[in-house]
């Protein structure tokens, strides 16, 4: 889902994992969001973006193997909990 106004674009993103087989045994579902803040060529400096949000906004814990709970899956970002970010990008 995403809305847009002037130069401003938000955006929520809600994605699901089914259960699956991975390194170390079969993992269960596991559901996420994040959102992000777009704000295109700021105060007119052309070529400039500036974004900032938050990764897994409801701090949703790892998949796990039921069989082994001790080891979560580290390819997902939930392994980092919610996690904040800003960026820069410039185009000359």
């Amino acid at each position: 889902m995403s809305g847009t106004r002037g130069k401003i674009r938000a955006q929520w993103h809600g994605y699901g994992v089914t259960g699956y087989n991975g390194r170390r045994g079969r993992f269960g579902s596991w559901v996420g969001h994040d959102l992000s803040v777009r704000w295109q060529n700021p105060y007119t400096f052309e070529g400039t973006e500036i974004a900032a949000g938050i990764l897994n906004v409801f701090d949703a814990e790892p998949s796990i193997n039921p069989e082994i709970p001790e080891y979560p899956d580290d390819s997902l970002d939930s392994i980092r909990g919610r996690t904040f970010f800003v960026t820069l990008k410039q185009v000359w």
